[in-house]
C-alpha cells in the first residue's frame, strides 16, 4: 500500500515539474515571475536529477541579479544551496 502512494506521489510531482519546465519554456519576459518558477522548477529536480535543477536555478540566479531582484536572488541561492548539497 505504501508504494502506490509514494509511487503516485512521484508520479504527481514529476507531472507538475513537466507543467512548470513547459510554462517556463513559453513564458516570453525575464522578469521576477520567470525566477520564481525557475526556483521553484530546481527545488522539484532537488531529490530527482540534481543537474537539471543546477541549470535551471543558474538562469534564475542570473535574471534575479540583472533585475536587482535581491528576496530572487536569496531564494536561488537558497535553492542552489539545498540542490548542490543533495548530490
Amino acid at each position: 500500500m505504501l508504494f502506490f502512494f509514494t509511487f503516485g506521489e512521484v508520479l504527481a510531482q514529476q507531472t507538475t515539474l513537466d507543467s512548470l519546465i513547459a510554462q517556463e519554456k513559453t513564458y516570453p519576459n525575464q522578469d521576477t515571475v520567470n525566477v520564481k518558477k525557475l526556483i521553484e522548477i530546481c527545488r522539484g529536480f532537488t531529490a530527482i536529477n540534481s543537474a537539471k535543477g543546477l541549470e535551471f536555478i543558474n538562469k534564475a540566479i542570473e535574471i534575479a541579479t540583472k533585475l536587482e531582484f535581491q528576496s530572487g536572488l536569496s531564494s536561488a541561492l537558497s535553492a542552489k544551496g539545498s540542490n548542490c548539497f543533495s548530490q
